[in-house]
Parts: C-alpha cells; sequence; structure tokens
C-alpha cells in the first residue's frame, strides 16, 4: 500500500474536508526507515471530520488508533501493519495535554474489550493501558480515561 496516496485518498473523500498534505520528514525528503508518516487535515467542521475518522480511516486496517493526548493541536495517530505510524494533524485545533493515564480496572476491561480487528486499546512498556477517546467529548474523556 502506498500510504502517501492512500491516506490523502480516503480523507479526501470527506466533503469536509477541505485539503491533505504530507508533512514532515517525509515531505522534506529527510525520513529514514523509522520516519512516521505526518499529514496535515485542513477541515471546515473538525468535530464532524474528527467523529468520522475512524470509519474514513478503516480501510488501512489499523491495528491502533486513538488521539494523542500529548500535542498541542489535535492528532489522531494510527499504528498500520509493518509497523507503520501516521499522524493525521488538526493544525488549527489546538489542545492542552491531558494528564498521563491511570491504569484502573475499567480501563483495562476497555481495553481488552476493544482489541482485536481495528483495535482501539494500547498498552505501554510499563504496563499503562488506555482506549481511544472522542474528540467530540475530549475534555471530558482526557479526564476520565
Amino acid at each position: 500500500m502506498d500510504i502517501g496516496s492512500a491516506v490523502p485518498g480516503l480523507l479526501s473523500e470527506h466533503p469536509l474536508v477541505d485539503a491533505v498534505k504530507l508533512t514532515g520528514s517525509r515531505a522534506t525528503g529527510t525520513a529514514h526507515g523509522f520516519s512516521d508518516w505526518d499529514f496535515e487535515v485542513e477541515t471546515r467542521n473538525f468535530a464532524r471530520v474528527a467523529e468520522d475518522l475512524p470509519a474514513l480511516v478503516a480501510p488501512l486496517q489499523p491495528l491502533a488508533e486513538q488521539w494523542d493526548r500529548y500535542a498541542p493541536h489535535a492528532c489522531f495517530m494510527l499504528i498500520l501493519r509493518g509497523p507503520t505510524k501516521v499522524d493525521l494533524l488538526f493544525l488549527d485545533e489546538e489542545q492542552a495535554w491531558a494528564p498521563p493515564w491511570e491504569p484502573t480496572p475499567t480501563i483495562w476491561a476497555r481495553s481488552i474489550g476493544t482489541s482485536g480487528t481495528g483495535s482501539s486499546g494500547w498498552s505501554r512498556r510499563d504496563g499503562a493501558v488506555g482506549t481511544m477517546c472522542s474528540p467530540r467529548a475530549s475534555t471530558t474523556c482526557m479526564s476520565s480515561c
């Protein structure tokens, strides 16, 4: 799969996506074997596009997907087979950092319950786990996940 054309092609199908542009090291020609793919996404209606993102990227068969809690702007992260990391950057949507995940039985159960095909659960080497939060309720979700 050609990530450089597949991602813009899929996202551009949404009527509220105005532009999808490759950015970062792959756009500047400084990428290396472990570089991720960064795409700047411009939209007239972030909330609607954000809500539709899982369906838009489903043809990529992501192994994991979640909103980046530590980016200064909205960033939807995907892990694809390869492994390949893709960041969808909504640079017009500023956000504050969310607190770190607190491992709890509830989060563990949600992570287990959503893993598998198109998993939205994730884990870190230190044992913390979490789930993908909806950007529509990002303040609530970020503080409760």
